[in-house]
Parts: C-alpha cells; sequence; structure tokens
C-alpha cells in the first residue's frame, strides 16, 4: 500500500509539472505546422496525405480530444489539395479558428501528459520486476523529474510517445521471455506493432527482439520455441501497424505530392543494386507504384521518405558550427550536458556498482537497447535534437535505479539523498523551460545555445515570456526575428519584420532573435543581449535613453 501511495503522489507531481507547463510554452514548430493539423484531418477525412513522415498513433492521441469540439478545417483550401503541411497548420490554427489556438494547442498537449505518465507507469513496472518495487520507486522518481523527459511529455509531437510505446515493447516481450504465454505473445505483437505506428526509428526494435530472442535461446536451449515464437510476434506488429491505417489498401504513389520526384527516386535506387534493371522494367514498376493498390502502402513510402532524408543530412549546430552531415559525437555532447548531472553519476555508479560479469540477466534488456539506440543515432545524419534518443532516457532511469540495491552503510545512503535531491531540485528549478534546459557542466540553460541549437533550446516556445517582456517594457514594437509557427501577436508582442539592411546594422529599435537564427544576423557577434525571453529569444535595446534623441 505504501508503494502504491509513494507511486501515485510522484505521478501527481509529474501531472503538476507538466500541466502548468504547458501555457507558458507558446506551439512549437512542429506542433503547428506539422503534428496537431495532421492529426485532425486523419480523424476528419481518413486521409494521411498530410507529412507522412512520422506514422499517425502520436497525431492519434493528440487529436483525440479535439473531436469533442466544434473545429474547422482547411479541407477546402489549396493546401489541402497540395498537402502544404505548413500552410494548413497555419490556416488551421489562426484563421478557421481564430480564438480558439490555445484550447486547441492545450487540449492536445494535455493528451500527451498522459502518455508521459503511460510511461511513468511501465518505468516503475518494468523496474519493480527487473529488480523489485523499492528500485521501481526510485526509477520513477528519476523519470518524473528528469527535464527532457518533462519537456516532450507536455509537446504534441512523437517523441514521448515513441518513448513510451518503445519501452512498453521492450517490457512485454521481456515478461514474454521470462513466462511464455499465449496473451503475452499477443501483447508482444501488438505493444511491437504499435512503437512502429510511434516512429519510424522504432523499426530498430526488430533487431533488438532478435537478439535478445537469440541470447534467450542460448541461455534456455530452447532456440525452436522461441525463433517460432519471434516470427509469430513480427508478423502480429506488422497487421497492428496495417490496423494503425485502418487496413487500408492503396497504390503507393496515392495521396502523395511530388509523385514525380519518388519515382526518380525509385528508378535511380533500383538502378544502382539491380544489375537487371532497365527501361522497360522502369516504366512498368511507375505504372505499379500508381495503379496497384498494396497493404501498408503509406507506412512504407514515410519510411523511405526518412530514409531519403537522412542520407541527404539536415543542416544541425554542433558545439559552434553549422553542418549537414551530423557528427558522431553529437548525441555523446547532448547527453552530458543535457542530462542532469545527478542521473549522470547514478547511472554511471549503477554500471559499475558490480563487475559486469555479474550483471543480471535480466538487465541486457534494459543495456542492448541504450546502446543500440545510441549508436544508431550517432551514426545518423539527422541530428536535430536528444528527442530523437529520448527512448532511452526511461531506460537509463530503470538501470539507475539498480543503484540502491548496492547501498551498504549510512554514507552511501547520504550520497543517494544528496544526488536525488539535486534532481528533484533540478526537475522543479527547470520549470517551465524543461526544452531549454542544460546542466552545471556548462553553467546551466544560458549557455546551451553555444552548443546546440534547434529543438535543445529553441522551437518557437517562448513567446510567453517574450509577452510578459513586452507588457512589461509597456507594449514596444519589437523587431522579431521568429524561429517558429505561432502567431506572435496571440501573447501580446507587437512586432515588425526585420529589414534587409537591419541584417548587417540594428536601427534604433527593439528586436528580439531566436537562438536558431542569432548566427543570420551579423551583429549579434558584437552586442550582447540585453535581456532573455525564457532561453531561447534574445532581446537587443538599441533605443536612446529617455530625453536624448
Amino acid at each position: 500500500m505504501r508503494n502504491i501511495f509513494v507511486a501515485t503522489f510522484l505521478l501527481c507531481v509529474f501531472f503538476t509539472l507538466t500541466v502548468t507547463s504547458i501555457s507558458k510554452n507558446s506551439g512549437t514548430c512542429d506542433e503547428i505546422a506539422h503534428h496537431i493539423p495532421a492529426g485532425y484531418s486523419y480523424y476528419q477525412k481518413w486521409d494521411f496525405r498530410l507529412n507522412p513522415s512520422n506514422p499517425p498513433l502520436a497525431r492519434y492521441i493528440m487529436a483525440l480530444p479535439l473531436n469533442f469540439f466544434h473545429l474547422k478545417a482547411p479541407f477546402d483550401d489549396k493546401s489541402w489539395q497540395e498537402a502544404d503541411t505548413p500552410s494548413f497548420g497555419k490556416k488551421f490554427f489562426f484563421e478557421y479558428n481564430r480564438g480558439k489556438a490555445h484550447t486547441i494547442l492545450f487540449l492536445s498537449r494535455l493528451a500527451m501528459v498522459f502518455v508521459g505518465m503511460l510511461c511513468a507507469i511501465i518505468v516503475y513496472l518494468f523496474a519493480s520486476r527487473i529488480y523489485g518495487k523499492k528500485c521501481g520507486l526510485f526509477a520513477l522518481l528519476l523519470y518524473c523529474f528528469t527535464p527532457e523527459v518533462l519537456a516532450h511529455s507536455i509537446l504534441s509531437t512523437t517523441d514521448i510517445t515513441a518513448a513510451c510505446f518503445t519501452l512498453l515493447a521492450l517490457y512485454v516481450f521481456y515478461q514474454f521471455m521470462k513466462s511464455p504465454s499465449r496473451k503475452l505473445l499477443f501483447a508482444a505483437g501488438i505493444a511491437l506493432g504499435l512503437a512502429q505506428l510511434s516512429r519510424y526509428s522504432a523499426v530498430l526494435l526488430y533487431p533488438i527482439f532478435l537478439i535478445l530472442a537469440l541470447l534467450e535461446g542460448f541461455w534456455s536451449k530452447k532456440n525452436f520455441k522461441i525463433s517460432s515464437s519471434l516470427v509469430l510476434i513480427f508478423a502480429l506488429s506488422v497487421v497492428t501497424i496495417w490496423a494503425g491505417y485502418g487496413f487500408r489498401m492503396k497504390p503507393f504513389l496515392a495521396e502523395t505530392i511530388n509523385q514525380q520526384e519518388k519515382i526518380e527516386f525509385v528508378k535511380n535506387s533500383a538502378a544502382r543494386f539491380l544489375p537487371f534493371w532497365n527501361k522497360n522494367l522502369a516504366n512498368k514498376t511507375e505504372i505499379f507504384l500508381k495503379q496497384t493498390p498494396m497493404p501498408l502502402t503509406t507506412y512504407i513510402t514515410g519510411f523511405l521518405g526518412v530514409m531519403k532524408h537522412d542520407k541527404e543530412g539536415h543542416l544541425m549546430f554542433f558545439w559552434g558550427k553549422w553542418s549537414d552531415y551530423g557528427n558522431p559525437l553529437y548525441y555523446v555532447l547532448a547527453l552530458l550536458i543535457k542530462t542532469p548531472i545527478a542521473l549522470i553519476i547514478f547511472f554511471f555508479a549503477a554500471f559499475f556498482s558490480i563487475p559486469l560479469k555479474r550483471l543480471k540477466k535480466d538487465e541486457i534488456y534494459l543495456i542492448l537497447p541504450i546502446s543500440i539506440i545510441f549508436i544508431i543515432a550517432s551514426a545518423s545524419k539527422l541530428q536535430l535534437g536528444i528527442r530523437y534518443i529520448l527512448p532511452i532516457y526511461p531506460l537509463i532511469a530503470i538501470f539507475s535505479s539498480r543503484i540502491i540495491l548496492f547501498v551498504k552503510n549510512s554514507w552511501q545512503r547520504l550520497i543517494i539523498v544528496i544526488l536525488t535531491g539535486w534532481l528533484i531540485f533540478t526537475g522543479v528549478f527547470a520549470w517551465p523551460h524543461y526544452l531549454s534546459y542544460f546542466n552545471e557542466f556548462i553553467g546551466g540553460s544560458d549557455n546551451g545555445y553555444k552548443y546546440l541549437r534547434d529543438s535543445n533550446i529553441d522551437w518557437g516556445q517562448d513567446l510567453p515570456a517574450l509577452g510578459q517582456y513586452a507588457k512589461k517594457n509597456g507594449t514596444p514594437t519589437i523587431t522579431l526575428f521568429y524561429f517558429g509557427q505561432d502567431n506572435p501577436a496571440m501573447y501580446g508582442i507587437n512586432f515588425i519584420n526585420f529589414t534587409k539592411s537591419e541584417y548587417i546594422k540594428p536601427e534604433k529599435k527593439i528586436y528580439a532573435i531566436s537562438v536558431q537564427y542569432l548566427d543570420s544576423v551579423a551583429w549579434t557577434k558584437i552586442y550582447p543581449p540585453c535581456a532573455k525571453a525564457g532561453y531561447s529569444i534574445f532581446i537587443y535595446d538599441f533605443r536612446p535613453p529617455p530625453g536624448i534623441k
């Protein structure tokens, strides 16, 4: 009973920290331009044309509460016909549902808070099963006060959903491997499919499950039974993915834009790998892609689109430099400076608390996924934020909880208490700017922009703080260079855009610049900001003092 009380208390704290943060953060780029409008369109039209670069589960969840309100969507606009998701999103929020944008954002984010809480419950159950209930409570505490987890539990994006259902798939598969049953076999297949519907990177669970099954087969000498069960689990996951798209059958290129570009990509890829590729086969392939209904085509084309994006790379900021190609040390740095130092200490203390040869066999279900997710992400060219490896945070919390098992004396207990207090203080003190959190290794969140950008610190979330600054200073007109899709006017900001010359030389005005764009304004290298809105918008006041013209 005491364990249930403590766990419930921690969940209530998590709920309070997240829900009270929602209104303190404006709509981020992806929420407004992609996820929320796309999710609403899925329910209204059962059409997946808007931004298929993510599977639909997270969007189903965030848009679910919106169906109970009388909202309008620009289905009569060319943005729908052309699958222009950013334009569709802006019209959805600021034209067709004028005055309801804050409500839409709050409700969709609230749905994701519950996903974060579901993940917390799985953390407790998983840790309790491996290490015992005392460790389960400690793992839950570590999870609930980690800023990166809190940050993405209040945003209507795919990140916390991917973390939650990746963990669920691993937990159910672990239970099945330890106590095989028909019920757990079906549950493992469905959970694996739900993970795939959360984010395309969850495809890594297939090799992870395979390796785990091989290890269990080696340990238990039951290779045949495990192999046949694994085939059924994989098959059930594919059926679950298909169910997530309503068992639709359609040609690969139905409901897609830039068809010819996709056809050329397929032709060029095939020509590179197939020695028998010729013009006749290329033409037949084009007809097949355009006309032949097939299952899972939306999922497959979206997955291939992400692979194409990864191959091409994306502009990213790492340690003061911009690059299109990623860096193998990106996530090493990101983890070191965006994870609370107390949690880092707990993780390494847990890892080295006993010799590796005495690690419990069950712990491979934590260590292997952490390692593979981290290594594959580090090799990727799509390094746009630590959120891409968010699924490892719940696993880190679970594994770190094992340190409780090796506390032998009062000095060790005191150290645990001090570190735990530090972590709790970090989680509370970072409120509500969890997205921009950086630890003390680099001097805190004020210095984060020097090392990482994009969703690590600036996703367009600090308009409320800029609005407060404007109100406190008499609501002046602000020249704004904003990295985001939200409407600054909704936060009481009177703003104008930069003129061409102002990128080179400032005038006697107030400027506000998102840190993502700092390097696009030449004079930011010379002048320090006079204030900051949150940690992601720098403010510069070049107006002369009163009485001086």
